[in-house]
């Protein structure tokens, strides 16, 4: 007469592979944090150019060649660097400017992000 249950060992079996499921499922969890903190850095960052690139178009519409650097007072990570350039082939360089503008964090050379625009001169 078999009387009816789960032998030892196959409670055994079955608590192994819910615990390597549990692990595996927890493992991601983590990495799916450290992804939202990552995007939540990228994001912030983008709206910290945006907010330099529309300064900086505030402040001369048609800016001047050259480069400038700085930190952000009540962002602490974050730095920024706007370099503007001519734009285009060589006749078009008084008319057209290129302006990049860099925000970056960690000190890292891939923890950045990067916008560009072309302004053209205005008409006088």
């Amino acid at each position: 007469m078999r009387s009816r249950g789960f032998t030892l060992l196959e409670v055994m079996v079955a608590l192994s592979i819910l615990a390597t499921a549990l692990v595996a499922l927890l493992s991601l969890q983590a990495r799916n944090i450290q992804v939202v903190a990552e995007d939540r850095q990228i994001v912030r960052a983008t709206l910290l150019a945006q907010e330099t690139m529309t300064r900086a178009l505030l402040d001369q519409p048609f800016p001047d060649v050259g480069e400038r650097s700085g930190s952000f007072d009540d962002e602490p990570p974050f730095v920024w660097s706007v370099e503007v350039r001519p734009a285009g082939l060589a006749e078009l360089a008084e008319l057209l400017r290129e302006i990049h503008v860099r925000v970056a964090w960690d000190r890292g050379e891939t923890d950045r992000v990067e916008l560009i625009t072309h302004v053209r001169k205005p008409d006088l």
